[in-house]
């Protein structure tokens, strides 16, 4: 306000003084025609004068050449007289006139007359001095010419003198004015002007020292460089950030901080800056120690008086939000694919409703880059008349329900769109951690709404089996199929693998008599050639027609419309997702039918890949690391089996519980290594021995256990024992050293009233008792 004041101050003085400076030259032409006016009197009184002398001479020497006493020198005088009198007379006679009198009806004035006819008398005198009339008319004429020229002189004298004190009075009262305008100029313009000049260096000094603290305690660093690229000066963040002591890089290039792979990208940005224009780009500095340091740079002209005179730059430091990402990433990457294609805007938010992630589509809609957007709350990107309401359905979401609502958001470049949000809550372990907010841009929604519609219904849908709790993968995939059968009108469908040429139906959601789990047929044969390994979807509407009529999968499967894509798992081609029905499809495949079962396929990628991790979970649960036999826990949930089934359908159960004779020698004398090598070889030797439907475990060091669960007799159960003894004492071969062992075995046969803690204790018994007979034989407990 201060400026704006002085400038019109400035503004204001500058016209005062050119109205004074144009008085001042007004009052020196006032002088000057003052200097003039006298000069021009002073010779018009002298050209009377001088007139009237002639006029005298005239007279005299008319009056020698009439008394005849004139000489020839006299004639000449009165010629050269008579000449000046002429040339003068007419303009002096004239003013004359205009002074004292006034023109004839002729044209000449009175006494321009009486000078014509004086003149004439004179000059016949001079031709004949004896002429008397002219004599006498130069005569009568004299005195009265005379008498005119000095009325002439006087006129003219008075006129000077009157005109000289108006020129006086005009520039005496001008240098009043002048004086006056001189005062009034001080104290109106000119001291109001030097106070606000005052004023405004001191409003300066405070400016500069307010923007000085800002700049010397902004959080985030900050620099000045000059047009060259050299840093001026450094706030305390930019120190805090490189690592570098204050004033250290002062006047150094910016290529010292910046790292050398960025050189090119921020020597443009900076040259964008240097020609009037602020901008702001992502770029990695170099800190004191080496560590690269991601930034969010931005940089802004310093203009003077319309001229660049350097560059202001500011930093955000980024490496928090890297990590932040990467963070993100990790915890996200299963469900990535499934997040990354879903058409509509998807904001993933935590407890707090802030930003964790964001889709694709929400780049695209909105114009944010993810990276402004991560971290912040939902509010930066809705309208602020719409945040209440908007609240409170994320308060339905935090109290783990599903919420769908019609609100505004506001998008990079300020356009406002009509927005349908379907906000759905992340569940685990019990708890709502967070939420899915679908977004969906309904402002060109009679164009789209059918087909946007369904295929947002689907992908709500999908998200909700992929969210749901307390099911397991299969379930999750056979709910997935089951949905997409019966979004796309459709009569069945299978997650297919891929493996050695053959593909095997893992899981399927499919009527009786269709394709079951574990049906396997050559892939050559099947749809899913096309499919696996591939990103394309496959989608027919008639097998029957075209190019599809004569291929082989025809021959063997009803099958009229399919459509099929690849599926991953852990980032390797795992098999298919294939969608079947009987009759050809009554549509063509959209786009959106495609995204969709694109969807399918990457739920159903994370949910298999879950499945296995279970499944591996179990097996080491239930299994020897060493060995992979059953352990203590699978062998007792397959006892207790063998013998509900036993005691259901009335057949036997025998348990055989073994102790290698000899091992401890060859673990002693050889090593652990060879000890292991040795345990692994007995349990292939004791696999290989067994039947199918017997069981082997690994239940101590040397100690193994068979459950025989249809052992039909005594006979059956010392059979097998007889054998397995046989197949011990075969030598075992462990690095090229021949090995021989034996083992002991305690038969226990399953009697009505006896558990499975018994049998294990009956056949432990047995075991202590053939080891005390000599080892390397077997004894059956005794029956009740």
């Amino acid at each position: 306000m201060n400026v704006v004041r002085t400038a019109v101050l400035r503004r204001r003085a500058l016209l005062a003084s050119i109205v004074l400076i144009a008085i001042v030259a007004l009052e020196i032409a006032l002088v000057g025609l003052l200097a003039g006016r006298s000069r021009h009197v002073s010779d018009a009184v002298n050209d009377s004068g001088r007139q009237r002398s002639r006029s005298q001479r005239i007279a005299l020497f008319v009056e020698k050449l009439h008394a005849g006493t004139a000489t020839e020198n006299d004639r000449a005088l009165l010629r050269a007289t008579i000449a000046e009198f002429e040339a003068t007379r007419t303009h002096l006679l004239a003013d004359a006139e205009t002074l004292v009198g006034e023109r004839g009806s002729d044209g000449l004035t009175p006494t321009a007359r009486e000078g014509v006819r004086y003149q004439a008398a004179a000059e016949r005198v001079l031709r004949d001095p004896h002429d008397g009339g002219a004599y006498a008319e130069v005569q009568a004429l004299r005195d009265p010419l005379l008498a005119r020229f000095e009325a002439v002189t006087n006129a003219r004298a008075a006129r000077a003198s009157a005109a000289i004190v108006a020129l006086q009075t005009a520039a005496l009262a001008g240098a009043l004015v002048c004086v006056a305008l001189g005062a009034l100029y001080w104290l109106a313009f000119l001291n109001p002007v030097l106070r606000g000049y005052e004023h405004g260096q001191r409003a300066l000094a405070a400016s500069r020292s307010r923007f000085r603290s800002l700049f010397e305690f902004a959080a985030d660093p900050a620099a000045v460089y000059d047009t060259q690229g050299n840093l001026v000066e450094g706030n305390r963040a930019a120190a805090e950030l490189f690592g570098y002591r204050r004033g250290k890089l002062a006047g150094a290039s910016y290529t010292v901080h910046v790292a050398p792979d960025c050189h090119d990208e921020v020597a443009g940005n900076l040259a964008i800056a240097l020609a009037g224009r602020a901008v702001e780009f992502e770029t990695v500095f170099v800190g004191a120690d080496g560590r690269r340091i991601d930034v969010l740079a931005s940089l802004s002209p310093i203009v003077v008086d319309g001229t660049v005179e350097g560059v202001f730059g500011t930093a955000k430091d980024l490496t928090a939000l890297r990590a932040a990402e990467a963070a993100l990433v990790h915890s996200s990457e299963r469900f990535r694919s499934l997040f990354e294609q879903q058409a509509d805007p998807v904001i993933v938010l935590d407890e707090q409703r802030r930003c964790v992630a964001v889709n694709v589509a929400f780049e695209r809609v909105t114009g944010f880059p993810a990276e402004t957007v991560i971290g912040k709350p939902l509010d930066v990107v809705m309208l602020p008349e719409t945040l209440a309401a908007v609240h409170e359905q994320m308060d339905r979401v935090a109290a783990g329900e599903a919420a769908a609502f019609r609100s505004r958001i506001r998008c990079n470049s300020g356009v406002v769109l009509q927005v349908d949000v379907r906000a759905v809550p992340i569940i685990a372990a019990g708890r709502v951690e967070g939420a899915y907010a679908i977004v969906r841009d309904v402002t060109e929604r009679e164009q789209l709404r059918a087909r946007g519609d369904l295929l947002a219904q689907r992908t709500r849908d999908l998200y909700l089996v992929a969210s749901s709790a307390g099911k397991s993968a299969a379930e999750q995939i056979v709910d997935a199929l089951r949905l997409g059968c019966e979004s796309l009108g459709l009569l069945c469908g299978f997650v297919c693998e891929v493996r050695e040429g053959m593909m095997t139906v893992r899981y399927a959601y499919n009527p009786p008599g269709s394709l079951p789990v574990g049906f396997s047929a050559p892939l050559e044969e099947t749809l899913s050639r096309f499919a696996f390994a591939s990103s394309e979807v496959v989608a027919v509407e008639d097998l029957r027609t075209g190019t599809w009529a004569g291929d082989p999968l025809n021959v063997t499967y009803p099958w009229r419309s399919a459509i099929a894509t690849g599926v991953t798992v852990g980032g390797r081609d795992y098999g298919t997702l294939v969608l079947f029905d009987v009759d050809p499809h009554a549509e063509s495949w959209t786009s959106e039918d495609r995204d969709f079962v694109r969807l399918m396929s990457a739920l159903a990628g994370s949910a298999v890949e879950r499945g296995l991790q279970q499944e591996r979970l179990d097996h080491l649960a239930r299994h020897d690391q060493l060995t992979d036999l059953p352990n203590r826990v699978l062998l007792g949930e397959r006892l207790r089996q063998a013998i509900s089934a036993a005691r259901r359908y009335g057949q036997g159960v025998a348990l055989h519980y073994l102790d290698l004779d000899g091992f401890k020698a060859v673990n002693d004398g050889l090593g652990h290594l060879a000890g292991d090598a040795l345990l692994r070889l007995v349990a292939q030797r004791l696999t290989e021995t067994l039947r199918a439907s017997d069981t082997i475990a690994r239940v101590g060091g040397d100690e193994f256990v068979i459950l025989q669960p249809h052992a039909r007799s005594r006979d059956d159960a010392e059979t097998l024992a007889s054998h397995v003894i046989a197949a011990m004492t075969r030598p075992f071969a462990i690095d090229g050293t021949e090995v021989r062992i034996g083992t002991s075995i305690g038969v226990a046969l399953l009697e009505d009233g006896v558990d499975a803690g018994t049998l294990f204790a009956r056949a432990d018994a047995a075991l202590y008792r053939a080891k005390n007979a000599g080892k390397n034989g077997y004894a059956v407990a005794q029956t009740s």
